[in-house]
């Protein structure tokens, strides 16, 4: 429930059986689009370290023209990531999704997500 509040998601239902889960989301992505440069980095910071320059920035520290540019298209990553639903178990989760869907060969391009933090 905790990642609901850094991702776009709100938690419409959920279900807990004793083998599993279900649970039931909507994907806020004009939420998302609506957060600020600092509110994205901020929400992934809560994820991951982010980039040096991420860290200066999230310091308060002054950027220069090239800097910031180069901050807002990492951003633009960053704001999709937190759209996406699959970025959700980005610890080793990815690994343990194809292996119990191994038989659903529709798992787009999973494994370029294992390395979410990179």
């Amino acid at each position: 429930m905790e990642l609901a509040g850094v991702f776009a998601l709100d938690i419409c239902a959920f279900a807990v059986m004793s083998n599993h889960y279900h649970v039931v989301l909507h994907i806020n992505a004009a939420q998302a689009k609506g957060w600020t440069l600092r509110e994205v980095v901020d929400r992934w910071h809560q994820l991951c370290k982010g980039s040096p320059l991420a860290q200066r920035y999230a310091h308060n520290e002054t950027l220069n023209a090239a800097e910031l540019a180069r901050l807002e298209e990492v951003v633009t990553e960053w704001r999709a990531r937190l759209i996406f639903i699959w970025t959700l178990p980005y610890n080793g989760g990815f690994r343990q999704l194809r292996m119990a869907n191994s038989h659903i060969s529709s798992f787009p391009s999973l494994v370029a997500h294992e390395n979410l933090c990179q």
